[in-house]
């Protein structure tokens, strides 16, 4: 049985409401986390890149669909699927490392960030090959 803990929707307001009540000192210090920022430009100092480099420029997702759109989705489960991604050996090692790379809070700030996206669009689907 694991003992690892998920951020469920209570730890999940509880981040948000620290995030939200920051003030602008802690702002100057780099506190709280710019969720948008690391969403488009990454970390480059910690070796972390931008979620837009293969989730799209508007995170709706990666060419050919290798990279699921992020846009509109629901902050509890992506912050729930950043931490299986950074504890589960194996998978997509660039996401792995930025999973594991990113603080509790900066997944909660770029998660609620894309969380208040508009949702991606459907792609359509590929047509079928027309009898001739």
């Amino acid at each position: 049985m694991s003992t690892e803990r998920r951020p469920g929707p209570a730890r999940l307001v509880a981040l948000s409401l620290a995030l939200a009540l920051a003030g602008t000192a802690a702002q100057a210090a780099g506190w709280p986390p710019n969720g948008p920022a690391i969403a488009t430009h990454g970390l480059p100092a910690q070796g972390i890149a931008a979620c837009s480099s293969c989730h799209g420029p508007a995170f709706q997702g990666g060419p050919a669909g290798l990279a699921p759109a992020l846009a509109g989705r629901d902050a509890a489960a992506m912050m729930d699927r950043l931490d299986t991604i950074a504890s589960t050996p194996g998978g997509n090692q660039a996401m792995r490392h930025t999973a594991q790379a990113l603080s509790m809070a900066e997944r909660a700030a770029v998660s609620l960030y894309l969380a208040r996206l508009p949702p991606a669009t459907q792609r359509p689907a590929a047509s079928p090959a027309q009898p001739r």
